[in-house]
């Protein structure tokens, strides 16, 4: 890969990993509520009602669902920059084939060509057999 190519991924995995800390910032305040406009200890927040308390409680769980989503993904990124830095960035990790630039735009953390991604996802869900 060029190395103006190789610059290109770079700042978009950086916008990338810019933009998920952001979010895995507001979704642990948002799951912890925090509200930064409100004084520390403020009861309006405070549920009244039993379906409030299951609600806020599904919102919650929802929340920090979509976080480890997120940091799972903040992960991929960060393991895609140290790619680029090893200058292994576009390589596939399972085969040692080329990644497609289509495929490194659209998923620009992609470790594994597409070929062998099917080939992961396939394996990871296979049916179980009936005993």
């Amino acid at each position: 890969m060029k190395a103006a190519e190789m610059r290109a991924f770079r700042k978009t995995l950086e916008a990338v990993r810019s933009r998920l800390r952001g979010d895995v910032s507001t979704m642990a305040d948002a799951a912890l509520g925090r509200n930064g406009d409100e004084p520390v200890g403020h009861a309006s927040t405070m549920p009244v009602h039993m379906a409030d308390i299951g609600s806020d409680a599904f919102e919650q769980e929802f929340t920090l669902s979509l976080m480890a989503s997120e940091e799972d993904t903040l992960e991929l990124v960060e393991q895609a920059l140290d790619r680029i830095r090893q200058k292994t960035y576009g390589t596939c990790e399972e085969c040692g084939g080329v990644i497609a630039k289509k495929r490194l735009e659209a998923l620009p953390y992609a470790s594994t060509c597409i070929r062998c991604a099917e080939k992961l996802e396939a394996s990871s869900f296979r049916p179980r057999q009936p005993r």
